[in-house]
């Protein structure tokens, strides 16, 4: 497992990366986590906006994707968002 804490702009920022030809075939296993003090993070693709997907402050998102990108983006400011991947 690899843990990382990522800083999430007003532009869609990068939480994780379209498996590599290695991986293709397995399901990548996620749980993304903004902090309880935090502010709410919308998450899609590339061109997430913030009326995406909302996940707000103290709440977890655990998914399972296949060879896509995940993205972030927060309305003001920065949030930083804790991911949890396998690979």
């Amino acid at each position: 497992m690899i843990g990382e804490q990522i800083t999430v702009t007003t532009s869609p920022t990068l939480l994780v990366n379209a498996l590599t030809t290695s991986h293709v075939n397995y399901p990548e296993s996620l749980i993304l986590y903004v902090p309880s003090n935090g502010a709410t993070v919308f998450i899609g693709g590339s061109t997430v906006t913030t009326s995406g997907f909302g996940l707000i402050a103290g709440a977890a998102l655990a998914i399972d994707i296949v060879n896509d990108a995940v993205y972030g983006t927060v309305a003001a400011n920065t949030q930083v968002v804790h991911v949890l991947r396998r690979f």
